[in-house]
């Protein structure tokens, strides 16, 4: 199994974008990622994935546990941030 139908079959579904020459980038939009860049005729990730993506139980266990689930890739944030993320922005001084 690939990570993109191990994520599917967790219950995770990831978003694959592919470009013309064969290569692919997997995201994970629940955990703003992109866990997964493939050159294109191949399946070698250039992206650090955590082992529990191996398989879909393993997978579906990761993200079901307590705690802050790191499932590797790349992470990317949506700017500006501050403006997004935080509210009433209140003189400290």
């Amino acid at each position: 199994m690939t990570i993109t139908e191990n994520l599917i079959r967790s219950g995770n579904p990831p978003a694959v974008l592919a470009a013309a020459d064969g290569s692919r980038l997997v995201v994970l939009p629940s955990a703003g990622r992109v866990l997964a860049l493939y050159p294109g005729g191949s399946d070698e990730n250039f992206l650090w994935t955590n082992p529990a993506l191996a398989s879909a139980e393993s997978a579906q266990k990761y993200f079901l546990r307590d705690g802050w689930p790191n499932p590797g890739g790349d992470r990317t944030w949506l700017a500006p941030e501050i403006e997004l993320f935080i509210g009433d922005l209140a003189p400290v001084f």
